[in-house]
């Protein structure tokens, strides 16, 4: 009887092991969901802005945000805006919902990724970054708003 259990048990094991996740087999693991990949568009462009690198935010941005805003008038924009508001303190994920229709941007796929944001001199803000998919398939900010 015992040998029934020993044989039985090394079944379960094989099984298992046969059966666990794809990492303990070497393969790759799968790739983010198209909104965790927005999102994260989403936090190395707020990055870059943080870091106060308004060129860099603009080169990383999407070409629809470029084509509506050049380099410039985004850094005046930026400094105007956001800087006053001082160095973020805290940012927390909030929301991030799918949509292919934006008032004021053509069709497409976006994600409206928004964030409650601690700044030194905003006690309260609700960041609302907006990625658009681009033709060669990577995330890029099309849009930020500040409330």
């Amino acid at each position: 009887m015992k040998r029934r259990r020993g044989a039985f048990g090394a079944a379960l094991l094989l099984g298992a092991i046969l059966s666990g996740p794809a990492a303990g087999r070497g393969e790759n693991p799968p790739p983010p969901s198209e909104t965790e990949s927005a999102r994260q568009a989403a936090e190395r462009f707020l990055a870059l802005v943080d870091a106060g690198k308004s060129s860099g935010s603009w080169d990383a941005a999407a070409q629809i945000f470029k084509d509506a805003t050049p380099r410039g008038p985004w850094a005046q924009t930026l400094h105007r805006l956001r800087y006053p508001l001082g160095k973020a303190i805290s940012r927390k994920f909030k929301d991030a919902e799918s949509r292919e229709s934006i008032p004021g941007f053509p069709d497409g796929e976006y994600v409206v990724v928004q964030f409650e944001t601690h700044f030194e001199n905003k006690d309260e803000g609700v960041e609302t970054v907006i990625p658009t998919k681009e033709k060669d398939g990577a995330w890029r900010v099309a849009g930020y708003f500040i409330k």
